[in-house]
């Protein structure tokens, strides 16, 4: 986008004038009522018309120095709509391209102003002016343009005005984008501009010499050479003509060199072009037409987002067309909006795909989508052959392509969404070819519009569009080398997949590949897949995958890796390693199954056999997981220790981690405290660069037992601090398993500190990962702290419900560490709600628990809440006996402040 134009006094659109500098809008004369802001929005579009300027630019315009939400931007675009009747009687003059922002459409021009403005129509020049001869005459011979189009007003806006300004533009895009439904309402709009404006199809013409003859006859003459372009340059040369050339590219060469010379010596003759790549001649300015805007995702898409979007209009406009009428419903929204985006925003392929609708419905259609029939869906009968079907058209481009072209283009086709240019290489070309010619080949075809390429962070990326990938896939099986080709791409993905192991490695995968590295899992396990491409393959995806934290699939091909080894492959390293990510992937989304302690025990063995130091280290951390979370700290402290002796230098920081939270759980707060202190004294990776073992992060959630210690042994402010500092890091390390860990120690120490609104916010932050993660196990533990929250807050006949439910579903799971503590909740709010014998009955039982296994850190509170129980109901010394056995621990563990609560029930007995 180029600096805006020079602002002129006046502008006029439709029946409008804008009076900018005096700020006064009138309509036919009158003045018309109009908001300030709303004024200042007009006027800034206007000053640029035909551009898409973007929301932030409008709001740093509109509202300088100030904050303001994007709504307040639509509330004054909308009463703006409203005071220009924009929609009524056809009228459009705003247009929101979502994603973008808003341009203004309408054509316009500035009759009072000194200035040149790039929305001023250019006057083609008198005859007089270059010939004093009578100019030659010709009848216009447009095709008839479309009563309506969708999403094409900021296009059109813009092409009018580059045609005006440049004289020259090819419209340049991917077949069946409605390149020539654009071109053919553009020129309609400049047509009162010319003496004609003349339409030459040249779908039709086979050859080069055809061309100039397509040309002399669109023109109207007559031909007395066998080469007419001499007499079309002179007929040219005499007339202010706008020509639009349909179809290029077949003819590309041919029709550049004449396009080029009619610019060159026809300078009123202005020249609009159609192609699948562009001409590449002297004057020629490009315009690439975009597909129509489409979701980039489905997630909770209801009907009112994705009528936004003009994909999802044009497909249901032409589904009511045969039909009838359709309201979009907020069920079948995600349907829609995924068939457009399946199909790129080609208009072509939503139109057929929607005039299936008639016979399957809406899910029929995305059903058949989903099985690539619709590459021979018909549409109109009026058509042009080649755009009949999405077959037809991309039969016309394939067969543009030399045999070379052909074969790369086919063998591309075996990626899933994006790839590099390093991929490319490494699969569709030949060890021993130049590798220079294969790049030559992937920039035509990206000229040719049939591999699409943008650049990200620096890099570029390419893809094939959906339906060109379909139409290539079914040539590459014609061609015989689908399993060669499929062979290729799985060991390149294995081998990248190795490469990535440290995310933070130069180049490494990213979910981007997430795509790929699928489509290569599913054909190793094929009926025509390689077993050691699968062993590979799925050995370093499933890491990759997992750290990703896609742990339901992790699970999933880890465990179907297991079931397919070989028996070469049992009993080894690979078992070992496909071990660990099963046993990682199923305790973090489903629960502490058995299962998961057998498979860490398996992997440990396995991994002491083949003296495999890293394994060893991570199952033992898998280890201490299991035994944490199952409520047996003193299992969980021995493998802590046990992994501090396997441990490198770069591993004993998560070693003392893991102890200092086994020791905390086991309720030794000193020596759990200096474990955490001798952690901190390693130096700290950036989050970005962090390794992980055994699946998560072991700083994060143990900075976060850091802040429950320092809360524990008085320092509160403290612990206040560090509490934060856990949650910044964890949001920072962009890992929803760590994440939910850290936010789960870590609101203990709000709510502890009666800090309800940070609680408060922990807690959503926690049940919106685990919920997006589908994370299980944080669910339970999600609804126990807003259920202690809730009895914090005084409202115990809510928490109830919640504290009951996540009680009853973490010793489902067995998650007996946070267990017992939630019973012993549920306890207090069931006393606070009068009914004292219930919350015997369940704090009770939570002190059982607990005792089974030894000590722990909430014993003492579990016993002032059992003596606070006993006072209510009158029991003295019973009460009185619950606060000494509390107090007892509280000492010998070094809690002051369970200690302090303990105290407050002891004055309340004394006081009694």
């Amino acid at each position: 986008m180029g600096p805006p134009p020079s602002p002129a006094r006046e502008y006029h659109f439709g029946p409008f004038r804008l009076h900018a500098i005096e700020r006064r809008l009138l309509r036919d004369g009158a003045p018309v009522e109009i908001g300030s802001r709303a004024l200042d929005i007009l006027i800034t579009l206007v000053e640029r018309a035909g551009e898409v300027i973007g929301k932030k630019t409008l709001v740093a315009r509109v509202w300088p120095d100030v904050i303001v939400e994007e709504s307040s931007l639509r509330v004054h675009v909308a009463a703006l709509r409203k005071a220009l009747t924009d929609g009524v009687d056809g009228a459009r003059y705003i247009t929101n391209v979502p994603g973008r922002g808003y341009s203004f459409v309408a054509p316009v021009s500035t009759p009072h102003s000194n200035v040149p403005s790039e929305s001023t129509p250019h006057a083609p020049a008198s005859p007089a002016s270059t010939s004093e001869r009578a100019p030659a005459r010709v009848a216009s011979s447009l095709p008839a343009r479309l009563t309506r189009m969708v999403g094409r007003d900021s296009a059109i806006a813009a092409l009018t005005q580059q045609v005006r300004g440049t004289r020259f533009v090819t419209i340049v895009g991917p077949g069946g984008l409605g390149k020539t439904t654009v071109a053919v309402c553009v020129a309609h709009l400049l047509s009162p501009e010319f003496t004609a404006a003349v339409f030459v199809d040249l779908a039709a013409v086979t050859d080069a010499a055809g061309v100039p003859n397509a040309i002399a006859a669109t023109l109207g003459l007559t031909v007395r050479k066998e080469d007419p372009t001499p007499e079309i340059l002179a007929f040219l040369r005499e007339t202010n003509l706008l020509l639009l050339l349909d179809n290029c590219e077949h003819v590309i060469q041919a029709i550049g060199a004449l396009a080029e010379r009619i610019f060159v010596e026809a300078p009123r003759v202005h020249i609009l072009a159609t192609s699948r790549e562009l001409l590449n001649v002297e004057g020629e300015h490009v315009y690439a037409l975009e597909p129509l805007g489409t979701p980039e995702t489905t997630d909770d898409m209801t009907a009112a987002r994705a009528l936004e979007y003009p994909a999802v209009q044009l497909f249901l406009e032409r589904a009511g067309a045969t039909a009838g009428p359709i309201t979009l419903s907020d069920e079948e929204a995600p349907i829609v909006a995924e068939i457009c985006r399946r199909l790129d925003g080609i208009a072509l392929a939503v139109e057929l795909a929607a005039g299936r609708v008639s016979v399957f419905g809406i899910r029929g259609t995305a059903e058949l989508l989903e099985k690539q029939l619709a590459l021979a869906w018909r549409g109109r009968r009026t058509a042009l052959p080649r755009h009949q079907t999405l077959s037809a058209t991309l039969d016309w481009s394939y067969s543009l392509l030399c045999d070379q072209e052909q074969q790369v283009l086919r063998r591309l086709s075996v990626f899933m969404g994006e790839f590099s240019l390093a991929g490319a290489l490494a699969i569709v070309g030949e060890e021993d070819e130049d590798s220079s010619a294969t790049i030559e080949i992937i920039a035509s075809l990206v000229a040719k519009s049939l591999v699409s390429m943008r650049i990200t962070e620096g890099q570029p990326r390419y893809r094939l569009l959906e339906m060109v990938r379909a139409y290539t896939l079914l040539k590459l099986t014609e061609s015989g080398e689908a399993q060669l080709i499929a062979a290729r791409h799985a060991r390149y993905f294995a081998l990248r997949c190795r490469e990535s192991e440290n995310a933070s490695a130069p180049g490494a995968l990213d979910s981007r590949d997430l795509g790929n590295i699928r489509s290569a899992l599913e054909w190793s396990f094929s009926e025509q897949g390689d077993p050691a491409i699968a062993r590979d393959l799925s050995v370093a995806a499933t890491r990759v995958i997992l750290r990703w934290s896609l742990l339901a699939e992790a699970r999933v091909w880890s465990s179907r890796a297991l079931e397919r080894l070989i028996d070469a492959d049992r009993d080894s390293i690979h078992e070992s390693q496909l071990l660990r990510t099963l046993s990682v992937s199923t305790m973090f989304s489903l629960g502490n199954d058995e299962r998961v302690r057998l498979q860490i025990v398996r992997g440990l063995e396995l991994a002491r056999k083949f003296g495999d130091q890293r394994g060893q280290f991570e199952f033992l951390t898998g280890m201490h997981a299991f035994s944490a979370r199952t409520g047996n700290f003193p299992g969980a402290r021995d493998a802590a220790a046990s992994a501090a002796e396997v441990a490198n230098h770069a591993e004993m920081a998560s070693a003392q981690w893991m102890l200092g939270m086994a020791l905390h759980l086991a309720g030794d707060q000193v020596a759990a405290l200096a474990s955490c202190d001798a952690a901190m004294s390693h130096p700290t990776a950036p989050p970005g660069t962090r390794k992980r073992y055994f699946g998560y992060d072991q700083r994060t959630p143990g900075l976060a037992v850091r802040a429950r210690l320092l809360w524990l042994t008085g320092q509160t402010d403290k612990a206040l601090q560090v509490a934060a500092q856990a949650i910044d890091e964890g949001a920072k390390l962009k890992h929803p398993v760590s994440y939910c860990l850290t936010l789960l120690y870590a609101t203990s120490v709000y709510l502890w500190r009666e800090c309800w609104v940070e609680a408060e916010q922990a807690i959503e932050r926690l049940a919106d990962t685990s919920h997006h993660y589908l994370l299980e196990p944080y669910f339970a533990g999600g609804k126990m702290l807003k259920g202690e929250l809730l009895h914090g807050l005084g409202d115990h006949e809510a928490a109830v419900p919640l504290l009951r439910d996540a009680a009853q579903r973490l010793n489902r799971e067995r998650q007996v560490a946070q267990a017992p503590y939630c019973s012993a909740i549920l306890a207090d709010a069931l006393r606070a709600t009068g009914e004292p014998g219930a919350a015997l009955d369940v704090v009770d039982q939570a002190i059982a628990q607990r005792e089974a296994v030894g000590r722990s850190y909430d014993l003492p509170e579990m016993h002032r809440i059992k003596a606070q129980i006993l006072l209510d109901s009158g029991q003295r010394e019973a009460a009185a006996e619950c606060v000494r056995r509390g107090l007892e621990l509280a000492r010998s563990e070094g809690t002051p402040s369970w200690e302090n609560k303990l105290l407050q029930v002891m004055a309340g007995l004394e006081s009694a």
